[in-house]
């Protein structure tokens, strides 16, 4: 039998393996905060564009209503009503969300407004208890800084037009 003699094999010292493992744990920790860097990025882009697609969605919905609609009217309760052919639209416009009524649909868009500003040819009205026809409509959103502020006419027809305006006191007296 051959005694085996005392070999010597290729390997590391425990010097050696400390310093890898010091150098692999500064290169991990890095990588993960890299990660977390772009994940947190990432994450507040998709909560703004969400909120974009909000904005986006409440004015192409209320433009779309108010251009289909017979009359447009509100209230003092921050209520906007679209009356289409055999339906109504509500938009209700509070502090913290927006929310579109139509029959059994509810749609909520988070967008923070203030009061709509209401408008019947060229004149602000005043908040009133009774519905008001309007034709123009004023909303500010107030997540944006500056606010934004969306704008949406009505464009009545002729006929239209002569049911909704009062009557004209000179011509029932001639």
């Amino acid at each position: 039998m051959r005694r085996l003699r005392h070999a010597e094999l290729p390997s590391f010292s425990l010097v050696e393996m400390l310093v890898v493992l010091v150098i692999s744990g500064i290169l991990l920790g890095s990588l993960y905060f890299a990660y977390y860097t772009v994940t947190a990025y990432q994450l507040a882009l998709t909560r703004k564009l969400s909120h974009l697609e909000d904005v986006h969605g409440l004015y192409f919905s209320l433009k779309r209503d108010v251009d289909r609609s017979e009359s447009v009217q509100s209230t003092a309760t921050r209520e906007v009503r679209c009356q289409l052919t055999g339906q109504t639209v509500q938009y209700t416009f509070t502090a913290d969300y927006c929310l579109r009524r139509q029959t059994t649909r509810i749609d909520t868009f988070h967008c923070k407004a203030l009061t709509p500003v209401i408008s019947w040819q060229g004149k602000v009205l005043e908040p009133a208890d009774s519905m008001q026809t309007l034709d123009a409509l004023q909303v500010t959103l107030t997540d944006f800084d500056p606010p934004l502020t969306m704008q949406v006419h009505k464009l009545y027809d002729a006929a239209s037009l002569i049911k909704l305006t009062q009557p004209d006191t000179l011509r029932e007296r001639n």
